[in-house]
C-alpha cells in the first residue's frame, strides 16, 4: 500500500511541476523563433509582422537590409547563437543569446519583446560586444 501511495504522490508532483514549467512555453517558443530569424537575417517581410509598431517605424526594410550588411562586414558569419538567459518582467521579456562570430569570439545578442495578449512583439534587438580593457601603464 505504501508503494502505491508513494507512486501516486510522485506522479502528482511531477505532473504539477510540468504544468508550472510549461505555463509560458508557447510564448517563449514564439519569441525564440522570432529572435533566431531576426539574428540569422531572415527576409524583412517575414520579420515585420512580429515587430512592434515602434520598431517598424524606426526599422524600414532598407534600414534592416543595411543593418544586416553592416553586421556581416563588422562581425562576420555567426558561429554560435544560443539562448542563455530568459528574463520575464512586468512590461517586457528579454532573451539573451550567446553570440560568437568569425571576428568577435564573445558577445551577447539581446532581444526585448512586449507581449500583447498571447502574441510577442519584438520591441528592440541589439548586440553587446565587450570592450577590451585598456593596457596597464608601463612603468
Amino acid at each position: 500500500m505504501k508503494k502505491y501511495l508513494t507512486m501516486a504522490l510522485t506522479t502528482m508532483m511531477v505532473a504539477a511541476t510540468a504544468v508550472c514549467f510549461a505555463a509560458n512555453g508557447k510564448i517563449l517558443d514564439a519569441e525564440e523563433a522570432i529572435a533566431e530569424q531576426y539574428a540569422n537575417g531572415a527576409f524583412y517581410k517575414k520579420i515585420a509582422p512580429f515587430m512592434s509598431a515602434n520598431m517598424q517605424a524606426n526599422m524600414s526594410e532598407a534600414n534592416y537590409v543595411e543593418m544586416q550588411k553592416q553586421f556581416a562586414q563588422g562581425l562576420g558569419k555567426i558561429n554560435i547563437l544560443r539562448m542563455r538567459e530568459y528574463g520575464r518582467y512586468d512590461d517586457a521579456d528579454v532573451l539573451t543569446y550567446q553570440l560568437a562570430t568569425e571576428k568577435v569570439p564573445v558577445a551577447q545578442y539581446k532581444f526585448i519583446f512586449k507581449v500583447v495578449g498571447e502574441k510577442p512583439m519584438l520591441e528592440d534587438a541589439f548586440i553587446e560586444v565587450p570592450t577590451p580593457k585598456e593596457a596597464a601603464p608601463q612603468k
